[in-house]
């Protein structure tokens, strides 16, 4: 019996070292999620960090250059977008004529600028008059968008937007 003693102890404390390492990777596990979840909070919030709102919209999948460098490959793909929203009456290619039933809005992602055209109707109109407000410094959106007209002329995205959030 005497023999085992030593055998124990070093079980022990081999089973004393796992759980602290599991410990410590559950700890960096917790650290690496909490900073996945970005909170995004608007200029005038008290804790505004503009780094986290940066961080967000220049790590989207889909950068604005890309969209503009070949819309064509765009065509009916339902995508989310981050930027900074601003009223424009930018309406061209497909939407040269629609500036009776969509706003326009322009987005910009921190280097290159995109059109989304909303339907008009009451939600939509509020984002219109929060994007008054703002003025042209931009209001951080998130945007779900397809582009659904494009014409074959067309050398830039111009995408109509599905859905909206202001960033928070």
């Amino acid at each position: 019996m005497n023999r085992f003693i030593p055998y124990l102890i070093g079980l022990l404390i081999i089973s004393i070292g796992l759980n602290i390492a599991q410990a410590v990777d559950r700890n960096l596990s917790e650290r690496e999620n909490s900073q996945e979840r970005i909170k995004v909070i608007l200029p005038q919030d008290p804790e505004y960090d503009e780094s986290l709102l940066e961080h967000k919209i220049k790590n989207q999948r889909y950068r604005f250059g890309l969209l503009n460098a070949s819309p064509d490959e765009y065509v009916n793909k339902k995508l989310v977008l981050y930027g900074y929203a601003s009223v424009d009456n930018y309406y061209n290619y497909a939407y040269l004529d629609f500036n009776l039933s969509y706003y326009s809005v322009l987005l910009f992602d921190g280097e290159e600028y995109i059109h989304i055209y909303f339907p008009k109707g009451e939600k939509n109109r509020k984002l219109m008059e929060m994007l008054a407000r703002k003025g042209v410094k931009g209001m951080p959106l998130k945007v779900t968008a397809v582009e659904n007209k494009f014409s074959l002329n067309q050398i830039e995205y111009l995408a109509e937007g599905l859905d909206w959030e202001v960033l928070k």
